[in-house]
């Protein structure tokens, strides 16, 4: 990190030891901080490194309120867990702007956007919504913004993989990683009117695969599509409780599929994994 130096110092620090890790390893992708995003940074730092170091480490943890004592309570941290994906948006947005006003070809790493302080206190729904919510933002909008690389900081300990001594188990958080796993090397699709984050969508070898959000904390959601398909799968993420040591549950999900579109409900705070083939 930058520690206590400035961009100038950081920058000369860390060309030195890029050459020396590309000397020893030519293809190496060495990634630098410090930006977060800050034009300084990014005019001092970011840029002079560009030829050796192209991509930029971008962190955030994402906050909250962590009380589930009453029922409002509850209500209240739900919904500031959920909506504090938009935190991830708003910085990664900024920095594109910070990298590409300096004229260089300069890259994100998104390297943390874990929930803060989750090493100390169990997952739970709530923070799972937060997730997926989060990586539906990376699924539609990391292209554009330049952002190849995305990490999840230490899964086991910061809330995705859960370790007791019986044994592991996934977390609400790692189930949600676990159902975005259905979109890797897919081919993104354009979602409109998405503007909260709800929908992502991905087809690979004929296949539509598509994953839902209903972030609500006590109303259902209706997705409706205007697309043709078989229905190969439809599987429902969903929970009576958001509060600390959750889980999803989960069920088939019911889709209504027409002539001319598709349809489905899902109950509050829940998500699903929907699989078409599609004429």
């Amino acid at each position: 990190m930058e520690g206590p130096k400035g961009p100038e110092g950081y920058a000369e620090m860390a060309e030195k030891h890029a050459d020396a890790m590309l000397g020893v390893t030519p293809d190496l992708e060495p990634c630098s901080s410090g930006p977060y995003p800050n034009d300084n940074w990014a005019k001092y730092s970011a840029a002079p490194l560009a030829d050796k170091v192209k991509y930029i480490s971008l962190h955030h943890y994402a906050g909250g309120s962590k009380r589930f004592t009453t029922p409002e309570d509850i209500k209240k941290s739900y919904e500031e867990i959920t909506a504090s994906f938009q935190g991830n948006i708003d910085l990664a947005k900024r920095m594109r702007e910070s990298l590409d006003a300096t004229g260089k070809d300069l890259h994100i790493s998104f390297d943390e956007w874990n929930q803060w302080y989750s090493w100390y206190r169990p997952s739970c729904v709530s923070e799972g919504i937060y997730a997926a919510r989060t990586m539906h933002f990376y699924i539609n909008e990391s292209a554009a913004l330049d952002i190849p690389i995305v990490c999840y900081f230490q899964p086991i300990g910061e809330g995705a993989i859960l370790i007791t001594p019986e044994g592991s188990r996934l977390t609400a958080n790692g189930q949600i990683f676990e159902m975005m796993k259905a979109h890797q090397d897919g081919k993104v699709c354009k979602i409109i009117d998405d503007e909260d984050y709800t929908t992502a969508a991905t087809i690979k070898d004929g296949v539509l695969t598509i994953t839902l959000i209903n972030p609500n904390y006590d109303t259902d959601r209706e997705f409706s599509f205007a697309l043709k398909g078989k229905v190969l799968d439809a599987t429902l993420y969903s929970s009576e409780d958001v509060t600390p040591h959750s889980f999803f549950e989960e069920t088939p999900l019911e889709v209504i599929a027409g002539r001319k579109d598709i349809k489905t409900v899902l109950p509050p705070h829940s998500t699903a994994l929907i699989r078409l083939a599609i004429k």
